[in-house]
């Protein structure tokens, strides 16, 4: 499991819903998808996501490429959530 830092959120992501929302990324949220392929690999740390920017990106990411709500296991579904736009709104 990784541990997926979002805004006020704190959300565990399996490697495989790691390696998805990688894809589902694209160009977008460069340093998150950094740190997503430093967690899928085997790396330490958090994944954090620190500005409403890249919220945003994570939030389209995951609305695109959870279109399939098969695709959308627990930890995305989870993050998702967290990433509603009430809630991420202020975010910096």
């Amino acid at each position: 499991m990784v541990d997926f830092r979002a805004l006020d959120s704190n959300i565990e992501l399996s490697r495989r819903e790691c390696w998805q929302l990688y894809v589902w990324l694209g160009q977008d949220a460069p340093f998150v998808r950094s740190q997503l392929s430093v967690a899928r690999n085997g790396g330490t740390g958090a994944v954090c996501i620190s500005s409403g920017e890249e919220a945003r990106q994570v939030r389209a990411a995951i609305a695109t490429g959870g279109a399939d709500p098969a695709a959308l296991t627990g930890g995305l579904r989870s993050l998702s959530a967290a990433l509603a736009p009430s809630r991420t709104d202020g975010a910096a």
